[in-house]
């Protein structure tokens, strides 16, 4: 993929949340072809809507940082820094 392209994505993904690294590393199969990763637990698909409103183990850790109605209302009303902080908690921060 062009470094662009990229830059630009990791750029919009920053503006809004600060976590573009993660965001990247779990949409880049898209771009690049190869199978979708998946969850170890849960077997579902591993994207950022996954992560951060799905998983059933991650929900205590993400309860102790935000709740939110949808992925939405997540990155409309929450606030980033407890995203960030729900992330560096999680197993994927070390994925960055």
């Amino acid at each position: 993929m062009p470094r662009v392209i990229k830059r630009l994505v990791c750029q919009k993904l920053k503006e809004k949340t600060g976590i573009e690294k993660q965001m990247w590393s779990t949409h880049s199969f898209r771009l690049s072809g190869d199978d979708l990763p998946e969850c170890g637990t849960c077997q579902c698909p591993l994207a950022v809507k996954h992560i951060l409103d799905e998983c059933v183990d991650l929900n205590d850790v993400q309860n102790k940082h935000f709740v939110a109605s949808s992925i939405k209302d997540l990155f409309d009303n929450i606030e980033a820094h407890k995203i960030i902080d729900f992330i560096k908690e999680t197993r994927f921060y070390k994925q960055l």
